[in-house]
């Protein structure tokens, strides 16, 4: 079966930054006389697919953990929908975990994300096959404007300390963030292992889960399984939060500050080349 859009740009950007790496080794910073001489990233875009699903109600209370009284809760209702309806406005900073699972494939990432709900700051790592990729990635929603920086293994001559490229993004806040999302409007299977209260919407070879422990408004994690025909796992994503802060920190919303550390080479780089750089930020575009 295919993976879903999200599955599948995990997997994408997985495989190309362990090629990208493979091929090249770790990006140097640039001599002098060739500024533009290491690779940097491109994007893709696309926003989430959301479906609807008929369901049944029941009542709720808020981080009661009153929810596992009964099996099925409207997603209106969910303590998921309040939670992703919070990364949908912004303001907070916090770490992701990321893990992808296929086959005989894996990969793990590391990620800061930081917003005030129209700048969003992500630093991000990719381990894979025994290579890792790192990349920042600045986002500004109101111009539609990403800026995708390449860290140098060591500062250049002049001090900088890599460089970026400048593309056009699409899509909500709430998109740019997590690979992993709910699907609006489908009802929760709701139920209570240990003291961990778990959230599941379920389609026909996917299901989502989002665990909490407690009482907690903040997920432990997410996770997508996806299954075949024969109802066999085939793929697995998960998101573990942590650190997660009601506020924005300021400094990393600071663009035009920390853009002067690194060096734009969006001009300097043929388009043929860039079609086939890593997108690691497709972990959060994609």
């Amino acid at each position: 079966m295919r993976l879903s859009k999200k599955i599948a740009a995990v997997a994408l950007a997985a495989v190309m930054a362990v090629s990208m790496l493979t091929a090249c080794g770790s990006t140097d910073a640039p001599s002098s006389s060739n500024p533009g001489s290491s690779s940097s990233s491109s994007s893709s875009s696309n926003s989430s697919s959301s479906s609807s699903s008929s369901s049944s109600s029941s009542s709720s209370s808020s981080g009661t953990g009153s929810e596992d009284k009964n099996e099925t809760i409207a997603y209106e209702k969910s303590r998921t929908a309040k939670f992703y309806q919070k990364l949908g406005t912004g303001n907070y900073t916090m770490n992701e975990t990321l893990k992808f699972e296929q086959v005989s494939e894996s990969m793990t990432g590391d990620m800061l994300v930081s917003t005030d709900g129209s700048r969003v700051y992500v630093d991000l790592t990719v381990r894979a096959q025994g290579t890792k990729a790192s990349q920042i990635v600045l986002l500004d929603l109101k111009t539609q404007k990403g800026w995708y920086i390449t860290p140098y293994k060591k500062p250049s001559a002049d001090g900088k300390l890599g460089e970026y490229t400048v593309r056009s993004i699409k899509g909500k806040l709430q998109d740019q963030i997590s690979p992993v999302n709910p699907i609006v409007g489908l009802a929760f299977k709701q139920e209570t292992k240990g003291d961990s209260y778990i959230e599941t919407q379920t389609t026909e070879m996917e299901a989502i889960s989002f665990v909490y422990k407690g009482n907690s408004s903040v997920p432990e994690y997410a996770e997508i399984k996806q299954y075949n025909e024969d109802g066999v796992e085939t793929a697995t994503v998960r998101v573990e939060y942590s650190n997660f802060k009601s506020q924005v920190d300021a400094k990393y919303l600071d663009f035009e500050t920390i853009l002067k550390l690194y060096i734009d080479v969006t001009d300097k780089k043929p388009s043929t080349v860039q079609a086939q750089e890593p997108s690691i930020a497709s972990l959060i575009i994609g």
